[in-house]
């Protein structure tokens, strides 16, 4: 999307195109019928994919991923940063300012 990386304390990404989700079980896949990818996730980056809704920053999302797995924020902040990043760079979210 862009080559400025994103500040991601003060953006609320939210999900960009028409993307597909499937759910089998314990496992989560989106494809993106634009590039024709198709992208696995863990439990982690479902449930941060569905905290791209355009009002959430990632400090609240590694919060969140905090309570639902019980480490430190800290970490999450890092891991929910890491997952942005490549969404971002895959066109899948874009982020807007609060």
């Amino acid at each position: 999307m862009s080559s400025q990386t994103p500040d991601w304390n003060s953006l609320t990404p939210r999900k960009v195109g028409e993307v597909w989700v499937r759910r089998e079980g314990d496992r989560t896949a989106i494809y993106d019928p634009k590039t024709g990818l198709l992208y696995v996730l863990n439990a982690s980056a479902l449930a941060l994919w569905e905290l791209c809704d355009g009002g959430t920053t990632a400090p609240e999302m590694a919060e969140a991923l905090s309570e639902l797995t019980g480490l430190a924020t800290e970490t999450t902040l890092e891991e929910v940063i890491a997952t942005l990043e490549t969404l971002w760079d895959r066109g899948l979210v874009s982020g807007f300012d609060i």
